[in-house]
């Protein structure tokens, strides 16, 4: 009963907190235990490894982003090649050179019948116009615009400037492809 008495409600019950605690942390870390695969981890470990998978991760998402940009960057460069290639097919200005103002020559209203088929030409193609039903203010006006596109050599094709060395030049083509095949 001596041994009774030097135990105290308290010291007891301490002792008995103190079992608690410990089973309950052994179950804490067999959980973990069971979760990480076999593997104890402190908060600490737990940390650092979650910092290394997203760093990890940001680094795919980097990776995919610059494959992504490099893919697009390309695709634009295809596309700017075959714009550039449409644009020498057309044949406006052959040379690659940016054109100045009145290299063709300058034009003014009264040149109307001079340029007239090549005129035709422009309104047909460019401008989706049937030159024989148009009234002639009509044809004046959109000379203007001819006009205006020939002094600033900004026509889409040289097919406007001189029709007759543009047709003989496509002739010249023609039999040159025609000789190939044979």
């Amino acid at each position: 009963s001596s041994s009774d008495s030097s135990r105290s409600p308290r010291s007891g019950r301490s002792r008995r907190d103190a079992r608690k605690r410990r089973r309950r942390s052994e179950s804490r870390d067999s959980s973990r235990s069971r979760r990480s695969g076999g593997r104890s981890h402190t908060r600490r470990d737990l940390d650092r490894e979650e910092r290394k998978s997203r760093a990890h991760s940001s680094e795919k998402r980097r990776s995919r982003r610059e494959k992504h940009r490099a893919k697009k960057e390309r695709r634009r460069e295809r596309g700017h090649k075959k714009k550039e290639k449409r644009k020498k097919e057309k044949g406006s200005d052959p040379s690659g050179v940016c054109r100045s103002y009145g290299e063709w020559g300058i034009l003014q209203e009264t040149d109307i019948y001079r340029k007239d088929a090549e005129f035709q030409a422009w309104l047909m193609d460019v401008k989706k116009m049937d030159p024989e039903t148009a009234f002639q203010r009509d044809r004046k006006r959109w000379f203007q615009d001819y006009m205006e596109d020939y002094n600033t050599c900004t026509l889409p094709s040289m097919k406007y400037v001189n029709l007759d060395k543009f047709e003989k030049e496509a002739a010249r083509k023609r039999i040159a492809k025609e000789r190939k095949r044979e």
